[in-house]
């Protein structure tokens, strides 16, 4: 670990049920793990997916549309609309994280399984690609060959055609 203080967030399956823990560190190159409180900090969903608050720049941005940097505002995403973008931020998850979302903000997931609205404008799409930004707003598409930075994730399941909605594992790079 790095000089400073730290806290990591971390889930343990067992038999269908999950536990969670948290590390800190104090910076002296040690942490402790202790079981995760009752409320889990915001951010933080069941399993160990991992979702953070943005806030949204206008738009008709609906749950499952791939989430850019808006560079114009601080913390701040937007509906992806252009291929291979390199401010690939995540995918708007689930409607519901630890505390409340408000009005103007939208639940980003950063980490883990989603429902991510896709787009075959680059071919066909085979569980285990890898998905970038499309040219459709709010979609992803087949990455081959991508460039570091426009990596969303991988595809969970095929998409033979058109545009729908499939799980990916987001797993940005």
């Amino acid at each position: 670990m790095v000089a400073g203080t730290a806290t990591v967030y971390g889930f343990t399956m067992a038999g269908g049920a999950s536990s969670g823990y948290v590390l800190t560190s104090n910076g002296s190159g040690q942490g402790t793990w202790q079981p995760l409180p009752a409320m889990a900090p915001p951010g933080l969903v069941s399993g160990s997916d991992f979702v953070e608050r943005f806030s949204m720049s206008p738009s008709d941005a609906v749950p499952g549309d791939v989430m850019v940097i808006d560079t114009g505002s601080k913390r701040s995403a937007v509906r992806s609309s252009e291929a291979r973008s390199t401010l690939v931020a995540g995918v708007f998850g689930a409607p519901t994280v630890d505390g409340e979302i408000g009005a103007g903000e939208v639940p980003l997931a950063v980490i883990g399984v989603v429902r991510c609205n896709v787009s075959t404008e680059n071919g066909p799409i085979s569980a285990g690609d890898l998905l970038v930004t499309s040219s459709t707003p709010g979609h992803a598409m087949r990455g081959d060959s991508p460039r570091p930075g426009t990596v969303l994730g991988k595809a969970l399941e095929d998409l033979a055609s058109g545009a729908g909605t499939i799980e990916i594992l987001v797993t940005l790079h």
